[in-house]
């Protein structure tokens, strides 16, 4: 019986080989950002962080002005021009 993992197929008079899946080293990463933290880098920021940060911004004022998270942002500075990336 053939190994579906190291053996090739002729299917179709074309040969195909299981392709091996790109996996990203983690421990790489890892080494990346303890020294990009470590140096005192800023670390670069998603879009997805930035879409969800200026989506959070807009609900927040329409919020009343005592509300308790409207409140904070405001002390932070983000309801104004201030980001925090």
């Amino acid at each position: 019986m053939l190994d579906p993992k190291k053996e090739m197929y002729n299917l179709g008079g074309s040969k195909f080989k299981e392709k091996k899946k790109n996996r990203k080293n983690p421990e790489k990463k890892a080494v990346k950002f303890f020294n990009t933290v470590k140096n005192g880098d800023k670390i670069p920021c998603r879009i997805y962080t930035k879409i969800l940060f200026l989506m959070m911004k807009r609900l927040l004022s329409g919020y009343e002005d005592d509300n308790f998270d409207k409140k904070y942002w405001r002390q932070m500075g983000w309801l104004n021009k201030v980001k925090p990336f």
